[in-house]
């Protein structure tokens, strides 16, 4: 049970969220946001704020509104589909890049396995820019190869988008369909995640969130997605292209939450899970699990999560069984907006006060 005096003060803290939220959508700092938070089962807070779309015209925000989740589609996409394949025995986490190529590969990925890549300890170049292979999926698999690694593996740790589009293809040999296909199957329609998509068709489009304006193509992106290199790639992606609710993410970090906490069976065996978020780079210059980053641990507190560049965040804490999604639309109409660090920054330190 919690005490009265913990729901008082987790009152107070949603109150202070709320209005600190509605300040930064009144002084434009974001167009608009959702938020959700649930602990032990409940949820907490659950709102929306500002606008979907400002420009050519505005769009309210809503509750159910759909996100471009930029790199959160690496624990919500390439991570579960990643340790479905585990669990059955498809793929292990020392299988190396050769295992699933029979063309040409560079020398220096010869040994680099699937935990590398998870870790971001590959040794892949951070640079995502990837236009420069070609303007087709094989391409530039073929050209990311070809051009072996940039640092020396399993000595520091180095954000890779790089790793996680060979990641998304490997999901895809191993399964045998197309990694959207295997998601909808197989984690996020049983999970009933009914909203979540890459490429939204028809029938979301019109409660999916703006990003940027792009002046070259006079078109602001709406369903389509925000990163470019996900978009070459035809927006089915393992580093980007997941399209998603706060609901639907809740309904994900539940099933992650139950099974740790609550021994309750889930599509992806507690074990897995667990080991998601044991610590592989301990000693190096970040703390990562399985797809996920672990930003802070004490004797009470473990808190996990990932953010992505259209300026959405989840957080978890695996010992309160507490779960926060803020979706914004920060890069609507611009790019060019660094206050989701300021708003990030804030929800933390009234979430998470142990998180310094």
């Amino acid at each position: 049970m919690v005490s009265n005096e913990s729901e008082m003060n987790m009152d107070e803290t949603m109150k202070s969220i709320d209005s600190f939220l509605k300040e930064t959508i009144e002084s434009k700092k974001i167009p608009g946001a959702v938020i959700l938070v649930a602990k032990d089962k409940n949820v907490l807070f659950h709102k929306e704020y500002g606008y979907a779309q400002i420009t050519p015209v505005q769009v309210p925000m809503k509750k159910d509104s759909i996100f471009d989740l930029a790199s959160l589609t690496k624990i919500i996409a390439a991570w579960p589909a990643t340790m479905l394949l585990l669990d059955q025995k498809l793929i292990t986490l020392q299988h190396r890049i050769p295992h699933f190529y029979d063309y040409h590969i560079n020398a220096t990925l010869q040994d680099t396995n699937l935990l590398q890549l998870l870790t971001h300890t590959s040794g892949l170049s951070e640079r995502t820019y990837l236009i420069q292979y070609g303007q087709d999926k094989e391409t530039i698999l073929k050209g990311i190869l070809a051009d072996g690694l940039t640092y020396p593996p399993n000595e520091q740790v180095k954000y890779c988008n790089r790793g996680f589009v060979l990641l998304g293809d490997m999901i895809e040999k191993a399964a045998g369909m197309s990694l959207d296909a295997f998601l909808k199957k197989e984690i996020w329609k049983p999970l009933g995640m009914m909203d979540t998509t890459f490429n939204p068709d028809s029938s979301l489009i019109d409660r999916v969130v703006a990003t940027e304006y792009l002046p070259d193509r006079k078109m602001v992106k709406r369903g389509i997605v925000h990163d470019e290199n996900a978009e070459l790639l035809g927006g089915i992606a393992g580093h980007a292209g997941t399209f998603s609710t706060a609901k639907d993410l809740g309904k994900m970090c539940s099933m992650i939450l139950d099974a740790l906490k609550h021994d309750e069976k889930s599509i992806i065996p507690k074990d897995l899970i667990a080991s998601s978020f044991f610590n592989y780079t301990r000693g190096l210059n970040e703390a990562r699990g399985l797809a996920w980053q672990i930003y802070h641990e004490c004797e009470e507190s473990i808190i996990v999560g990932h953010y992505g560049f259209t300026g959405t965040t989840i957080w978890m804490d695996i010992k309160q069984n507490m779960y926060m999604i803020l979706l914004t639309n920060r890069v609507h109409p611009s790019r060019d907006n660094s206050s989701i660090h300021s708003i990030r920054a804030f929800v933390r330190e009234q979430l998470f006060p142990s998180w310094k």
